[in-house]
């Protein structure tokens, strides 16, 4: 999870499913999923939200 939150906060976000693959989730939708139930928002609305912090 922490791989994925540096990743996403990034200038450069990699496709999602790319970035699943590179974090150890089996899928896209599985990291989507995990992300939202620890962080309560999906990969992309953190991505959105670090680029406008």
């Amino acid at each position: 999870m922490a791989r994925a939150r540096r990743a996403l906060s990034a200038r450069n976000v990699p496709p999602l499913a790319e970035l699943a693959l590179d974090c150890g989730f089996s899928s896209a939708s599985h990291l989507v999923r995990s992300f939202r139930a620890h962080l309560g928002v999906t990969p992309t609305q953190f991505s959105i939200f670090q680029r406008n912090a």
